[in-house]
């Protein structure tokens, strides 16, 4: 008993988590690691549809919660080890006019470190956030749009260059499909860069293809687009059919995950190395610098080499 209740006591209370799913391979596992930091009263699972519905939800079940903090986590995320802790702290030395506080996470198809992932709300500004949320089919980014109209109040969004996670690793197949269709509309100057990124991977690991076929898909596309799965299902299903392709099983060996930390955490120790930067990211100089904008720019394409 008295191990349980020092377990308890290390876990965060003061922060509600909303896990949003439309059934991803690793939701169990996205769930697994947020339960490791938070109290499991406090995480909630939402599988609205369309996106819009979901960041609704989210939102809603924020100001119901009513605790100072709301993180909205989708399930294709896993977290890292302390990372909510990590962001609360962060957050908390903001001015009080701050609506969302933001990381990096290391995404495996942009093969890079990038800014997303989940989104940290001050809880007490949300109920006047939900006016903003965009009706279905007027926004490609219906989340996005909410807080840049939340900006222009004056309640600002704040990117820090922290690493907090992975993002689309050993997702399913059709997934990978839905979300690189509509990259093909939301980032379209990056198209260059995914293209010449996974040509080393692309006839080793067939999750590059779907992507592909994503991708090739919605360039062609010249209909109106709606953040739902459904509507993304019925674009893969047919070729699905006519090629007679199996989904990924179902089961997902969390191990596997350990094996991306560990290769991330590898690739940000020999970055820091090269950079001459140590643990509190200061320079040789003692000069505290933007560590992993600095790697961006200088560093990554030089480790992903084999």
């Amino acid at each position: 008993m008295k191990k349980s209740k020092r377990k308890s006591k290390s876990m965060l209370d003061n922060v509600t988590v909303v896990i949003r799913s439309v059934g991803e391979r690793t939701e169990k596992a996205c769930y697994n690691a947020i339960l490791k930091q938070v109290i499991k009263e406090n995480i909630f699972i939402v599988n609205e549809q369309p996106f819009s519905e979901a960041v609704r939800r989210n939102f809603e079940i924020g100001v119901k919660q009513n605790l100072r903090w709301t993180l909205s986590v989708d399930a294709d995320l896993i977290l890292s080890n302390n990372a909510i802790k990590e962001m609360v702290d962060a957050f908390s030395k903001l001015e009080n006019s701050y609506f969302i506080y933001q990381g990096w996470v290391y995404d495996k198809f942009f093969k890079d470190f990038r800014t997303g992932g989940p989104h940290l709300y001050r809880t007490s500004l949300l109920e006047k956030a939900i006016e903003f949320i965009p009706k279905e089919g007027t926004s490609l980014r219906p989340e996005s749009s909410t807080y840049i109209a939340m900006k222009e109040l004056g309640h600002g969004y704040f990117v820090d260059n922290k690493y907090y996670g992975l993002h689309d690793f050993e997702q399913n197949k059709q997934d990978i499909y839905r979300k690189f269709f509509l990259h093909a509309k939301k980032h379209r100057k990056l198209l260059g860069k995914f293209l010449d990124s996974w040509k080393e991977d692309i006839l080793k690991d067939e999750d590059y293809i779907f992507a592909l076929k994503g991708l090739s898909d919605g360039l062609l596309y010249k209909g109106k687009i709606f953040i739902d799965v459904d509507f993304f299902k019925q674009k893969s299903n047919h070729f699905f059919s006519e090629l007679s392709i199996k989904e990924k099983d179902s089961f997902l060996n969390e191990d596997v995950l350990k094996e991306y930390f560990y290769m991330v955490e590898n690739q940000l120790t020999k970055a820091k190395n090269k950079l001459k930067i140590d643990d509190n990211n200061k320079n040789e100089n003692n000069k505290e610098v933007s560590f992993l904008m600095k790697m961006k720019n200088k560093v990554i394409k030089t480790i992903h080499k084999k």
